[in-house]
């Protein structure tokens, strides 16, 4: 945001933080509400993560909703119900709780990273994107993947079943590499390389 000069959108618990003082500028929103960028319609959703105030975004744009989901230690039947019906879905899978058991962090980091305020496992995201199969995304990024405790392979088995049931298509995002860009096109969505 700095280097583009652009806005901030953050609650006021994040603005308060302490971590936004660089910004140039930080327009306040409500948890819970919706605002307009631009032509774009945004959706602030309150997570459990433990942070202040945080939130996740769901964006409505000519008929298509994304819904970036990331930084949350379980999935509330709020979150559920806001997230649900979104065409794309950028959704965590931070850990296999196996690795991260067996993994390098000390036992206050993995019971934090672990907890219902931390971050989603393959588990609870799996249990996430089998309760919209009657309404699938037609494109899930699997983001925010541990390099430590987790790993492409450990996301992909538990994906590939239900994206070959749903039809979906699967992208990851791991921590040393993005994603393609993804746009809308006509009825179906396409991946376009930038």
């Amino acid at each position: 945001a700095k280097a583009a000069s652009a806005p901030v959108y953050a609650t006021n618990g994040t603005r308060r933080s302490g971590k936004l003082d660089s910004a140039r500028s930080v327009v306040e929103i409500e948890s819970d509400s919706s605002f307009a960028v631009g032509d774009i319609e945004v959706r602030a959703v309150t997570v459990p993560h433990d942070a202040r105030q945080p939130v996740q975004y769901r964006f409505f744009h000519n008929g298509v909703a994304v819904g970036v989901l990331t930084d949350l230690g379980s999935v509330s039947p709020h979150v559920q119900a806001a997230f649900s019906g979104c065409d794309m879905l950028l959704l965590e899978f931070n850990h296999d709780l196996e690795m991260l058991r067996r993994g390098p962090y000390p036992a206050a980091l993995k019971r934090r990273v672990a907890g219902d305020y931390g971050h989603l496992n393959n588990e609870q995201a799996m249990t996430m994107l089998v309760s919209m199969t009657d309404r699938a995304p037609k494109v899930v990024v699997a983001g925010h993947i541990s390099e430590q405790n987790n790993s492409i392979e450990a996301v992909s088995s538990r994906l590939g079943e239900w994206s070959h049931e749903t039809k979906s298509q699967v992208l990851y995002a791991t921590q040393s590499q993005g994603f393609d860009w993804i746009s809308p096109d006509d009825a179906s969505l396409s991946i376009n390389v930038a």
